[in-house]
């Protein structure tokens, strides 16, 4: 989104100097991609084990290579337990089920109490129209794998629709909305993967940040009136789960049951742009903020590794002026606290290493089953060594040691592990149920009274206590921001 045409400074610019913006602010972007590489890699591979698709969650990283951990030479088949998404449904579920309210405090005068309850009637309407509660949703899922998740807010008067971004929004009549309309505040989930900060950033201290966006090429140069813009075909989806499962399905080879777009012959045409946000007090050509956006010729996303062969793109600086509002347009939501480091925890980072052994261990029990549902049949006498070798049902050749009858049978395994192994399983599963802040009492899977279950479910909310603070804190934020923008804005 954008304020308006008539706000863009860009034409102050001569032609080299637009270039050298350009060039600066696509630099920027790219050397913070660069430096959080590893980070980027391990989140994707979150994303993948959440979603679990298609044996996804045997996908990992080796020297910040992507792989898929191959099958074993004896053919065994390797299981997965996919206990990560119900824990993850259970953690958004718990921030984001209530609807959300807004209170507007104000003082003891008339004039101020009239104020708050315009500005109260506002902000819920927006929380209505909105979704927020949808929207702060995907947000969590979306941090619970990245550690953090931008929400933006922007004010709309241009005349375009964007089927891309999902908004959520009705009309005066309650009727959902197909896309933005001329004159609106618009809310969305970012993409955190395509979020930089400035190298000084902390938490609660930024002062420069950039954040990619993937749009339909017909759109932007009808919004921008810049004909020449041209985009690329290389990306079938502007999906953030499409993009990231398609790398990882290119390098280790695809997947059975894959949902996964391979191709983007015959879509539409996208293009990247990138927005660059300065606060206010940081440039002094700049003493209310700045806001840049530029597109990435010929280009469907915003590293090189989207490119596809298509080059790195030529930047093409789109629009320049004030920032709206005086303020970044995003509140960054979280799902954990990693200190003060602006990208966060991942909610499942601790959790993923349990389901990968979850599994490892599901498949030993399963290969065991497997093979002794098959045991060889064997007769008395020496075993004959060229036919040693048995797969299922083979008969082991034997030759006799001595006159008398043969006797038959089949061989059996020893079955003393098995239940070591199940007992194993049941110790991971509890540990990852803990770590999710999910007990397996409080889910009413043990034995106990119900007065034991109550206790148990209220300190499962406990645990949820300092995220549930911090989301309540990003919630008001995120309001705050609409209001501002609604104030400059709005008539």
């Amino acid at each position: 989104g954008l304020p308006s045409q008539g706000a863009n400074r860009m034409d102050a610019q001569g032609p080299v100097t637009e270039k050298s913006i350009a060039d600066e602010t696509r630099e920027f972007h790219w050397r913070g991609l660069r430096s959080r590489r590893h980070r980027d890699l391990t989140a994707e591979k979150y994303v993948l084990h959440v979603d679990g698709e298609g044996g996804s969650q045997w996908y990992d990283l080796y020297h910040g290579q992507r792989l898929k951990i191959p099958t074993a030479l004896s053919g065994g088949s390797r299981i997965q337990n996919n206990q990560l998404r119900p824990i993850v449904d259970n953690f958004v579920a718990h921030l984001t089920t209530q609807p959300y309210r807004m209170v507007v405090q104000a003082s003891m005068s008339r004039k101020s109490r009239e104020a708050a309850l315009i500005d109260q009637a506002l902000i819920n309407h927006q929380i209505y129209a909105q979704s927020w509660n949808a929207m702060m949703a995907e947000a969590k899922y979306m941090a619970s794998c990245y550690g953090f998740c931008p929400i933006h807010a922007a004010w709309r008067d241009d005349m375009t629709s964007d089927p891309y971004e999902a908004v959520h929004a009705r009309d005066e009549f309650g009727e959902p909305m197909m896309g933005p309309r001329p004159g609106m505040l618009d809310n969305w989930v970012g993409n955190p993967f395509d979020a930089i900060f400035d190298s000084g950033a902390r938490r609660t201290s930024i002062h420069r940040q950039t954040y990619g966006r993937v749009l339909p090429a017909e759109l932007v140069r009808q919004a921008f009136q810049r004909p020449d813009l041209e985009g690329g075909s290389q990306q079938p989806s502007a999906s953030t789960w499409q993009r990231i499962a398609r790398q990882w399905t290119q390098a280790s080879g695809m997947v059975h049951g894959s949902s996964v777009m391979s191709t983007g012959q015959g879509h539409d045409e996208l293009i990247a742009c990138i927005y660059d946000e300065v606060l206010p007090g940081m440039l002094p050509e700049w003493p209310n903020g700045r806001l840049q956006i530029i597109a990435l010729q010929g280009m469907a996303g915003t590293s090189r590794e989207e490119a596809s062969g298509g080059g790195i793109g030529t930047p093409e600086l789109l629009w320049q002026g004030e920032l709206p509002g005086r303020c970044f347009s995003t509140v960054n939501v979280y799902s954990h606290q990693r200190f003060d480091d602006p990208t966060g925890k991942p909610f499942v980072g601790d959790i993923d290493d349990d389901q990968i052994q979850l599994n490892q261990l599901e498949s030993m029990v399963n290969e065991y089953l497997r093979r002794a549902s098959k045991p060889p049949l064997a007769s008395t006498g020496g075993v004959n060594v060229q036919t040693i070798s048995y797969y299922g049902d083979t008969l082991l050749e034997l030759e006799p040691l001595g006159p008398g009858s043969v006797e038959m049978r089949y061989l059996e395994y020893p079955a003393r592990h098995v239940s070591i192994l199940e007992s194993k399983i049941n110790r991971v599963l509890d540990g990852m149920y803990r770590k999710g802040g999910w007990q397996a009492a409080s889910r009413g899977e043990m034995k106990g009274s119900g007065k034991a279950i109550i206790a148990l479910q209220s300190a499962d909310d406990s645990i949820f206590g300092p995220i549930s603070q911090r989301t309540k804190e990003e919630v008001e934020a995120f309001a705050r921001l609409n209001w501002k923008l609604a104030k400059q804005y709005m008539d």
